[in-house]
C-alpha cells in the first residue's frame, strides 16, 4: 500500500507557523483552539474536493496568509462607529460590529435581545464541560 504525501500550500504552512508564534497569546479557551487548530492540520484548507467548499476553493484562492489582525484600536472602531451609521437608518436590522474580526459589543446593538439569544465574543466563552 502507498502512503500519500500531503502536499502543503504556502498559504497552509505560513497559518501552521504563525498559530505556533501566536498561539499562548490568543483569547479564549485553549482547548477549543487546540482541537481546531489540529483539524486544520490534519484536513488543511478547504478546497473544491470538499464537497461543502466545491464552489470556493480556499486552498487555491489563498496564495498566502496574511498576519493575524491585532485587537481594533479607538481609529478602527471610530471608522466602524462612522461606516455603521450610514447603514443604521436605512434598514431595520440588528447590528453585531466585528472590527479586524473582532466582536465589538459596544457598538453592537445588544439591548433588546429575543428570549434565549445570547450575542457575545468565542474569545470570553468558557470552555464546554468535559462528562465522562
Amino acid at each position: 500500500m502507498a502512503e500519500v504525501a500531503v502536499i502543503r500550500t504556502a498559504a497552509e504552512q505560513q497559518l501552521a507557523t504563525e498559530w505556533q508564534q501566536v498561539k499562548s497569546r490568543l483569547p479564549g479557551p485553549v482547548l477549543l483552539r487546540a482541537t481546531a487548530f489540529e483539524r486544520f492540520a490534519a484536513a488543511g484548507l478547504p478546497h473544491r474536493r470538499v464537497e461543502e467548499w466545491k464552489y470556493t476553493d480556499l486552498r487555491a484562492l489563498m496564495r498566502d496568509a496574511k498576519p493575524l489582525a491585532g485587537p481594533p484600536d479607538a481609529a478602527a472602531k471610530t471608522r466602524a462607529r462612522t461606516a455603521g451609521e450610514a447603514l443604521a437608518s436605512s434598514i431595520e436590522a440588528r447590528r453585531i460590529i466585528l472590527v479586524d474580526g473582532a466582536f465589538v459589543p459596544e457598538l453592537s446593538d445588544l439591548a433588546g435581545l429575543e428570549a434565549g439569544l445570547t450575542i457575545g465574543s468565542l474569545a470570553r466563552r468558557s470552555p464546554p464541560a468535559t462528562t465522562q
